[in-house]
């Protein structure tokens, strides 16, 4: 794959000269994709090159017809409509539409994240419920349990304790114990439930 990354970053302000040997998959560089932003992440870096190299393996990665890739886009353009031609805005709607015909899990956690970004709580919690149903055990699942978990610890009037728990547990539970974000805000807000409120309450089923 590094032969194929330093082609990619030596074009980056040339794509159409950008060639991708028949036998790296569009999951190859998505993979890379991954483990580029991880790596930022971790080391909370921000080089603009590197960033601009992620961009470029999506959208090599949807010309290849990578559906996660083509959702990632297609949810881009739509957050941008400002700033985007009609045509283009129109064909991401397009393609969005033709995703959740397909039942591709990711259009619907996006989906969920941009209508929570636009404070539209019940519906993120819709989308969130039916990518749930399609992709219950994986890493982007983790965050959703941890989203779920926060809305009903927090952004209702009276807040759910038992499907906040049960959420919060799920987070950590499909983590396999794994450390990120939202696991660490999980055990957290767990933490939280039992310093101010007595544990027997939060028995779920009691």
């Amino acid at each position: 794959m590094l032969p194929v990354l330093d082609t990619i970053y030596t074009n980056l302000l040339t794509p159409s000269k950008i060639t991708i040997p028949k036998y790296v998959q569009a999951q190859d560089l998505m993979d890379f994709k991954h483990l580029l932003s991880t790596i930022r992440k971790v080391t909370n870096s921000h080089n603009k090159n590197l960033i601009n190299l992620e961009n470029e393996l999506i959208e090599q990665s949807a010309e290849m017809g990578h559906l996660d890739a083509i959702t990632l886009l297609a949810f881009e353009t739509i957050k941008n409509r400002t700033n985007v031609p009609m045509d283009d805005f129109k064909h991401a709607n397009k393609l969005i539409r033709e995703l959740t015909d397909l039942k591709h899990p990711l259009v619907f956690k996006m989906a969920g994240d941009l209508a929570w970004e636009n404070k539209a709580y019940t519906k993120a919690l819709e989308y969130w419920q039916s990518f749930l149903v399609l992709e219950p055990n994986s890493e982007l699942s983790v965050h959703v349990y941890f989203n779920m978990g926060y809305y009903y610890f927090t952004f209702l009037t009276l807040p759910d304790l038992e499907l906040a728990k049960f959420y919060f547990e799920k987070c950590i539970g499909v983590s396999g114990g794994d450390l990120n974000d939202s696991t660490v805000k999980s055990h957290y807000y767990l933490g939280q439930m039992y310093v101010d409120v007595n544990p027997k309450v939060l028995e779920v089923g009691e």
